[in-house]
Formats: structure tokens, sequence, C-alpha cells
């Protein structure tokens, strides 16, 4: 199997060297980013967990769960872990937040367990479902979760 790339104004085949990566941010108008600059981004990325909002356990109904991670304090952190996960035990609450992962940007959600924290992460369909919530707008105002 082969793939070829076709570039119909020249008329011609693109070797695979020739390419490069970027977008189109206006019409005709593109920014192009080598690997190295892609690398250190998204390796930028990895390293934090933005949390967007505080809710009820029972905000997110579990069928929007798809896989879980335990997570553990970095270096010096694990006096902010505890506490979070102190806090989030008594009032019964999770964090909603975002997280880039292998250059994908994702909604998780950190709840306690067992002493600790885990992170189930959330399917799309939680935001297309839940408008309420406010990572599906541009205000940082808290908002009400979804009933189920």
């Amino acid at each position: 199997m082969r793939n070829r790339f076709f570039y119909p104004v020249c008329n011609r085949v693109v070797e695979r060297h020739e390419l490069v990566r970027g977008f189109e941010y206006s019409k005709g108008k593109f920014a192009t980013f080598t690997e190295a600059e892609l690398h250190a981004i998204e390796a930028e990325a990895n390293k934090n967990i933005d949390l967007k909002e505080f809710v009820p356990v029972s905000a997110v109904d579990p069928v929007y769960f798809e896989s879980a991670y335990y997570l553990g304090p970095d270096e010096g952190g694990e006096k902010p872990y505890r506490l979070l996960a102190i806090a989030l035990g008594k009032t019964q609450r999770v964090a909603v937040a975002k997280l880039v992962s292998r250059g994908k940007e994702q909604i998780i959600m950190i709840r306690p367990y067992r002493g600790g924290l885990v992170l189930p992460t959330l399917g799309k369909g939680l935001l297309s479902e839940c408008p309420a919530t406010s990572l599906n707008r541009k205000s940082t105002a808290t908002s009400t979760a979804c009933e189920s």
C-alpha cells in the first residue's frame, strides 16, 4: 500500500519530504511549523491540567466515562494534592478540567478515590448534551451542571 499526495494546481505528485505542517489562518495565508516547534508546544501543554469548575458528583452521569487514570502529585505537590483530594471527598464534588494529552485536548474529571485522585476521561457526548456547562461558554462564571 502506498499514499501519494497530488497537487492539482501544478498537476504533479508531491513527495513526502516536500510537505510542511501548518494551518491556514486567513484566506491564502498559512502559518507553518517545524517538527521541533510542534513537539515543544505539545510537550508544554501535557504538563498542565486546567481546572474549570467544581460540580456535584451526581452531576456527571457515569455513562460518559471512557477510561480512568490514577493521578499522583509531582515533586513538591504532595500537600495541594492531598488538600484537593480531601476537599473533593468532603464536599462530594468533582473537578471538571481540560487536559492536553498526545496532542489532543480532552475533557476530564478529577474525583477522589481511596485517599487519592483518579481521572476518568469523559466522552464528547457530555458537552454536546450539556450546554449549560461553562466549558461550552467563553465566560468563566460557574454554571449549574446537567441533571440526568
